[in-house]
């Protein structure tokens, strides 16, 4: 779990109005877990394959030589700071469904 011990390091050094970007959900479950939240001064957005850590990798070439498809993703908003930023998910959204 080395995000737990870096997060306060990467947040001091996000400018106001970026973008976290997280592929799990360890760091959120972390900072529930102490009481704490992301800074207010950015947006959290998450990509998280819907597979096991070791079988996503596998899955995922598996599913390109069956026909194609890749590993299911949920896709999470935790908190927007700008209209920019849905730009963003809907960008990211048309890039996912594709």
């Amino acid at each position: 779990m080395h995000q737990a011990g870096v997060y306060e390091r990467v947040f001091s050094h996000m400018k106001p109005n970026s973008i976290l970007g997280l592929s799990h959900g360890f760091l959120i479950e972390h900072l529930q877990s102490k009481g704490l939240d992301f800074p207010k001064h950015i947006s959290v957005i998450a990509v998280c394959p819907e597979a096991e850590a070791h079988s996503v990798r596998r899955d995922y070439v598996h599913g390109q030589k069956i026909n194609g498809a890749g590993i299911n993703s949920s896709i999470a908003v935790h908190q927007v700071l700008s209209l920019s930023f849905s730009g963003l998910s809907q960008g990211m959204l048309t890039l996912i469904s594709q």
